[in-house]
C-alpha cells in the first residue's frame, strides 16, 4: 500500500456541473464527455452524485491493476450483470475465481484455440458466400453479430445454428439489455415500475437456462460433438480439490465466455472494418498483404498468423474503440493514488477509451496509425496505456481467442470483399457492456 499523502478529494465537477455532463453523455456520447473531463480536471477526478473516482494516467492504472493488485477486487457495480452471468469468471472473486480461472483458463491458451480455427474458417466462408449472392450493401454490425454468435455456439457448446441457438440469442439479448438498464440507473428503480420488463427478463432467463442445461446434460450423456469447450470442461478435475465443475458452474462459465466470445469480438471487427474503410492507405496495405499471403482454396493457421499489418490494424482499432471501454475496481484497504488518499471500499473507474488517447503515449492519438504496434514499439513499458482486454490478474482470459478469431475472420472477409462507407453515415459509439455502434454499420460491399 502506498503512503497516504492527503485526505482531500481529487478535482472534479460539482453536482450542478454533473447534470450538464450527464446531458453531454446523452447527446455527444460517454467517450467525448470523459475526454473533456480529463482535459478540464486532470488524471484523476472525483464524480459527486455517483461517489466514484476515475483514473486516466497509465502509471496510476498500473498501480491499481498490477502493483497493488491484492488490494483491489471487482467493483460492486458488476452486480448488475450477475443476474444472467451468475458466478462466472467476470463476476466472481476470491477462492471460486481462482479455481475457475485455473480450470477454464486452460481452454483459452493459444495451443487450445488453434483446434477451433477450422470452425471459424468454415463459418466465415459460409457468410462470405451468402454476402456474394447479389448484395451491394449490408449492415456489417448485424452480419458480424450473427457470424460471431454462430462461431461461439459451435466452439463453446458444440451446437450448430438453428432454432435452439436463435432462442438462446434472443434470451441473451433480453437479459443483457436489462443488465445495462440496471447499470445505467442513477437510483435503483422499484420493481413495480419495471413489472413487464422483469417478467420478460425472468422468461428469458428460464429459456436460456433450459437450453444451456439441456446442452450440458446431452454432453454428460455422451451426446454432442467432442471438439468444443464444454466437452473439455466436463473432463477437467481441479488439480487442488479433485472436484469436477458442477452444472451450475458450467452454466455460468459458458454464458460468461459467450459474452466475450461473440459480442466483444464482433464489435472489435466492426470498428476495424469501419476504420479501414475510412483510411484508404492502410486499407490498400491490408489488401496487398492478404493477396500475397492467402490462398483462397487453402486457408490455414500458418497463413492467418503471418499477417503482421492486419494484426496491427486490429490492435489499433481496439485502441480507438476498446471492446471494454470502462473497467471498475473496489479497494479493500486505504490507498493513495496520484497523491490523493483513498478510503477503503471506494469505487475506482478506469476508462481505456480515454487512456488510449493519451498524447504522452500515443502521438496524434485521434489518428488511425497501425504502425504504433510494430514490433519495436513498447507501449506499456512505463505504465498501462493500452488495455483493450484489461490488465493484471483479472485480464480477460479470452484475449487469445479474440485475437485469433478476429484475425481469422478479417482475413477471410477482407480477402473476398471490399467495403466502402455509405455516404453521409456516421456511427454513434455507445458505451454498454461493450463498445458498439448504436445505429449499426451499413456499408457498401463489392466482390474482390
Amino acid at each position: 500500500m502506498q503512503t497516504q499523502k492527503s485526505k482531500a478529494l481529487p478535482p472534479g465537477p460539482n453536482r450542478l456541473e454533473m447534470l450538464k455532463i450527464l446531458y453531454q453523455v446523452k447527446t455527444s456520447g460517454t467517450g467525448p464527455a470523459f475526454l473533456k473531463l480529463r482535459e478540464d480536471y486532470g488524471d484523476i477526478i472525483f464524480l459527486p452524485i455517483f461517489n466514484r473516482y476515475v483514473i486516466f494516467d497509465p502509471k496510476d492504472i498500473k498501480h491499481v491493476l498490477k502493483d497493488n493488485k491484492k488490494n483491489y477486487l471487482k467493483s460492486n457495480t458488476i452486480e448488475f450483470v450477475k443476474t444472467f452471468l451468475g458466478e462466472g469468471l467476470a463476476t466472481s472473486d476470491g477462492v471460486l475465481w481462482k479455481k475457475q480461472r485455473r480450470n477454464v483458463g486452460k481452454e483459452f491458451h493459444r495451443a487450445s484455440i488453434k483446434h477451433y480455427t477450422p470452425a471459424m474458417i468454415k463459418l466465415a466462408k459460409k457468410y462470405v458466400n451468402k454476402w456474394g449472392e447479389g448484395n451491394s450493401q449490408i449492415d456489417v454490425s448485424q452480419e458480424l453479430l450473427d457470424l460471431t454468435f454462430d462461431i461461439a455456439c459451435e466452439v463453446f457448446f458444440g451446437i450448430e445454428s438453428g432454432v435452439q441457438t436463435e432462442k438462446l440469442r434472443d434470451a441473451f439479448v433480453i437479459c443483457a439489455d436489462m443488465a445495462v438498464t440496471r447499470g445505467r440507473a442513477l437510483i435503483p428503480l422499484p420493481n413495480f415500475m419495471m413489472k413487464n420488463k422483469l417478467a420478460e427478463e425472468q422468461k428469458a432467463l428460464e429459456t436460456m437456462d433450459n437450453i444451456v442445461f439441456d446442452i450440458i446434460k446431452l454432453h454428460e450423456q455422451g451426446g454432442g460433438s467432442d471438439d468444443n469447450v464444454l466437452t473439455k470442461l466436463l473432463q477437467y478435475t481441479d488439480e487442488e480439490t479433485g472436484e469436477k465443475m458442477s452444472q451450475k458452474q458450467l452454466r455460468d462459465e459458458l454464458i460468461t465466455v459467450l459474452v466475450g466470445g461473440f459480442e466483444t469480438t464482433c464489435n472489435a471487427l466492426i470498428w476495424t472494418i469501419y476504420l479501414l474503410a475510412s483510411n484508404p492507405d492502410s486499407y490498400k496495405k491490408v489488401e496487398a498483404e492478404l493477396d500475397k499471403q492467402l490462398d483462397d482454396d487453402n486457408v490455414g493457421m500458418d497463413q492467418l498468423m503471418g499477417l503482421p499489418y492486419l494484426t496491427q490494424c486490429f490492435q489499433e482499432s481496439m485502441r480507438l474503440y476498446p471492446p471494454f471501454p470502462v473497467l471498475s475496481r473496489r479497494n479493500l484497504e486505504s490507498d493513495s493514488i496520484a497523491g490523493y488518499g483513498i478510503a477503503p471500499d471506494q469505487h475506482i473507474y478506469i476508462m481505456p477509451y480515454v487512456t488510449h488517447r493519451d498524447p504522452e503515449y500515443f502521438e496524434n492519438p485521434g489518428a488511425f496509425n497501425p504502425d504504433r504496434f510494430s514490433r519495436d514499439q513498447k507501449i506499456n513499458e512505463s505504465g498501462i496505456a493500452y488495455l483493450p482486454f484489461g490488465e493484471g490478474q483479472r485480464k480477460c482470459i479470452g484475449e487469445n481467442f479474440a485475437m485469433i478469431e478476429g484475425i481469422t475472420l478479417l482475413a477471410i472477409i477482407l480477402r473476398n470483399f471490399h467495403f466502402e462507407l455509405v455516404p453521409g453515415f456516421e456511427p454513434e459509439p455507445k458505451f454498454s457492456i461493450t463498445l458498439y455502434s448504436a445505429n449499426g454499420m451499413p456499408m457498401k460491399i463489392s466482390k474482390r
